[in-house]
């Protein structure tokens, strides 16, 4: 098949796989190439990836009007299906290719060695890492060529090599796709965007913003303009950027405001809790994504400040009115749906001596909805340990529990004795032998009538 002609910078919208057929270019093939190549990698490395991609396949397409299916150009088919993840780094690098004085680069890209920070380099005896290029800070003849390609100065469209573990590497240590594919490539590339039905902005992104920060919680507002109606998950990254493996991330739904000004429909308000683990007096950062409602392009939300500084949480009850109860396993911490990450919080072993400890938490919940014929002050309870304790609609949304999950109490759970108010949120400690507690108020007193 002879090359395609087109005007410059015309997407291909579809591509011809050798032995395929014809596959759609940013719904179908680059998804699938990125998860092949370098399906695990880190955010900036999948988008890194996918510019690769896309530049290697223009060039063939501009070439020779076709690509192969396999490692002697880009590997498409391969177990697996590539997840948002991937389906992202395409969209949020829709139609973006490498050029170098007008010509389309040949972005040849090798798993290269393992690699490590700072240096993000590996050993050149590795089988692959022979032809990875380190092109940071150089421009014009300057750049180092691949060895994968014709080595001439005249051969604009070689400009080097990417190594996928190196990017990977880059990625955890914060740089940008656009960085790391300057690293590999040079520091006169051009990144062009190509115009076409295939690679619009049909879906928009999420708007939203960060409206004010304590040492609770994060709050704000997001909308989708596509779905204006749809909650929406927002992530809030702690300690680290999106990707990265530092990150602490926790998760919120949107909801809608009580109270709301403009015409429907309204805005949708989250809350991201601060973890425990954080509020240590020292300064973390945070990023807040909102997701988006059709798997397109997620937006970071603007915020006046991206750093925090919180002093430990004081424990929710006193030593005289509360116990430390055991963790029995980590199944249970995980049925319990406690993390880590974000409930784990400091506690010395002066204050973990002004707590008796009680008997271990259960080794799953079981929360349950209190019939409207009985006599109650909360709708809601859990029973634990032979009590029924209860338990306020604002204590099952600080454990992450839905009360839609929630199944009616039988008549024996209504018959069982009334224990004390259930701790109003996940509150977990760890001893210095690694022994996990969670704080809760004293089940048997008082006693409610």
């Amino acid at each position: 098949m002879g090359k395609r002609s087109r005007k410059r910078y015309e997407a291909f919208c579809q591509a011809h796989v050798l032995g395929l057929g014809t596959i759609d270019v940013e719904s179908d093939y680059l998804p699938h190439v990125v998860q092949c190549e370098n399906g695990g990698a880190p955010s900036a490395s999948l988008q890194a990836q996918a510019v690769a991609a896309r530049s290697y396949l223009y060039y063939k397409l501009e070439t020779t009007g076709l690509i192969r299916d396999g490692e002697m150009d880009q590997v498409y088919t391969c177990p697996g299906a590539p997840t948002r993840e991937h389906v992202q780094s395409v969209l949020q690098t829709a139609g973006q290719i490498l050029t170098y004085k007008g010509s389309t680069l040949c972005a040849f890209f090798v798993a290269g060695a393992k690699q490590s920070p700072p240096a993000c380099r590996g050993n050149i005896e590795h089988d692959t890492e022979r032809y990875v290029t380190i092109n940071w800070g150089v421009s014009g003849t300057e750049v180092r060529q691949s060895p994968l390609g014709l080595v001439h100065p005249s051969n604009h469209q070689n400009r080097g090599c990417l190594s996928q573990w190196g990017s990977r590497c880059l990625a955890t240590m914060g740089w940008s796709y656009l960085d790391i594919l300057k690293f590999y490539y040079g520091a006169d590339i051009v990144l062009e965007k190509a115009s076409g039905p295939c690679v619009g902005d049909s879906n928009r992104p999420p708007v939203g913003r960060v409206v004010h920060i304590d040492c609770e919680a994060i709050t704000g507002w997001v909308q989708d303009p596509d779905e204006p109606e749809v909650a929406l998950r927002v992530h809030g990254f702690f300690g680290g950027s999106t990707g990265s493996s530092q990150a602490i991330q926790v998760v919120s739904v949107s909801t809608t405001p009580p109270r709301c000004d403009s015409d429907p429909p309204c805005p949708k308000a989250f809350s991201i809790p601060i973890p425990y683990r954080l509020r240590d007096g020292k300064a973390h950062g945070f990023q807040v994504v909102a997701l988006d409602s059709r798997a397109g392009v997620d937006a970071m939300l603007e915020s006046k400040t991206s750093v925090f500084r919180c002093e430990p949480p004081a424990p929710f009850v006193f030593p005289e009115d509360g116990l430390l109860r055991p963790v029995q396993s980590l199944d249970s911490l995980n049925a319990w749906q406690l993390s880590l990450g974000q409930d784990l919080a400091l506690m010395t072993p002066s204050e973990f001596s002004q707590y008796v400890e009680g008997p271990a938490l259960p080794e799953s919940p079981l929360w349950i909805r209190l019939p409207t014929s009985y006599e109650h002050a909360t709708s809601y309870a859990i029973v634990d340990s032979g009590l029924l304790r209860p338990v306020a609609a604002r204590t099952l949304a600080a454990w992450r529990v839905s009360p839609d999950s929630l199944r009616t109490a039988t008549v024996e759970e209504l018959s069982l004795p009334r224990g004390s108010t259930f701790a109003q949120t996940p509150f977990v400690v760890q001893k210095t032998d690694g022994t996990l507690f969670i704080l809760d108020t004293n089940p048997v007193s008082p006693v409610l009538p």
